[in-house]
């Protein structure tokens, strides 16, 4: 598996966030940290191993009066962080967004224009 810092993986740009969202996959929800997101999709550290393909749903704070944007995709990639705290999310991982609700064309340009994220 290639390294997180490897650049070849990445055709956006990022924007580091500390927003929360929640991952929902077979009836089972886990809240997650975001530590960044892009045009396509979003980095986060999950306490459950979600493997490569598998859909999910996403809802991701805004934060404040913003409300949550709510997304349809799937785990592009995933690794286990052995440096992450004994009882913290350990998994980074990264989800690709295939469909925005709400009329949004991309995950960075709503949250840019709609809350000034960044």
């Amino acid at each position: 598996m290639n390294s997180l810092d490897d650049g070849e993986r990445r055709r956006y740009p990022r924007v580091p966030t500390t927003r929360d969202c929640w991952i929902a996959h077979d009836n089972v929800t886990v809240q997650c940290p975001v530590e960044d997101v892009s045009e396509g999709g979003l980095r986060l550290r999950s306490p459950v191993n979600l493997e490569t393909g598998t859909p999910v749903d996403v809802i991701l704070d805004l934060g404040g009066s913003h409300g949550c944007l709510w997304a349809a995709g799937r785990v592009a990639w995933t690794e286990e962080d052995p440096e992450a705290p004994e009882h913290g999310p350990s998994h980074a991982t990264g989800v690709e967004l295939t469909h925005l609700r709400h009329g949004a064309t991309s995950l960075l340009g709503f949250l840019l224009v709609s809350c000034g994220l960044g």
